[in-house]
């Protein structure tokens, strides 16, 4: 599974409208939380071993909370450059081997929830996202994802790219022995160097401009509503 090392949100500060992140510690994200206690609790379930694979350059607490948490091991994979989603889905698909790769909603830092689809491209996998439970039968997962007003369910055979919604499970906190039984895990580090992918470039960009219809209802309330309503319909809103 994939988690990432970010500032701590709530210790940032702001100068003159930009985030302000040195002396800020690193914490998992959010997000990746409830992700890496989806995937220990399958492991609980059938079996095998999570493997966490990180990008960046993650204090050694992070690391540490991380295989606490119940990871077995953890990969890290260092650099100094900055990599957009495209060239990190790239090096992390090199260093994947699994039935079953779980990646998070979203990046808390960023906004961005597209990981897991682009490993999957990379590695010429199903992909499914905001997935709230799964079981395995045979070789096909059963996923269940929650749309509010219905459950979907879906099956994808094996091996596949899931992402795991943000509020799927609550992430558990760690006992002082797995605590302690945290530094005798392994973890490999690996240090890449950006040399052979292209960069994404940035073309070009403009402005995002909302049209309004700006429309006045006048007269009885009642008439009103049913012009209102006869404008949603032309919109296709209703």
């Amino acid at each position: 599974m994939c988690f990432k090392s970010v500032p701590d949100i709530q210790l940032l500060r702001y100068d003159d409208g930009k985030v302000i992140t040195e002396g800020v510690p690193q914490v998992i994200s959010t997000y990746d939380k409830t992700a890496i206690e989806f995937a220990i609790r399958i492991k609980e379930r059938y079996g095998g071993k999570v493997t966490g694979i990180t990008l960046g350059n993650p204090e050694s607490k992070v690391i540490k909370e991380s295989l606490a948490m119940g990871i077995d091991e953890v990969i890290i994979l260092k650099t100094k450059n900055y990599l957009d989603l495209t060239l990190t889905a790239k090096y992390l698909s090199r260093k994947i081997n699994g039935e079953l790769i779980i990646t998070a909603e979203a990046t808390i830092e960023g906004g961005t929830g597209g990981l897991g689809a682009y490993i999957a491209k990379e590695l010429g996998v199903p992909y499914v996202g905001l997935i709230r439970n799964l079981n395995v039968e045979k070789n096909i997962a059963i996923i269940e994802r929650n749309w509010g007003t219905y459950i979907e369910i879906l099956e994808a055979s094996l091996p596949l790219v899931v992402s795991v919604q943000g509020d799927a499970v609550q992430p558990r906190i760690p006992t002082l022995k797995q605590i302690l039984d945290a530094s005798k895990k392994p973890v490999k580090t690996e240090d890449i160097v950006i040399d052979d992918v292209e960069k994404t470039k940035l073309i070009s960009t403009s402005k995002y401009y909302t049209k309004r219809l700006n429309l006045v209802f006048k007269g009885e309330k009642q008439k009103m509503v049913e012009e209102f309503i006869q404008v949603l319909k032309k919109l296709g809103v209703i």
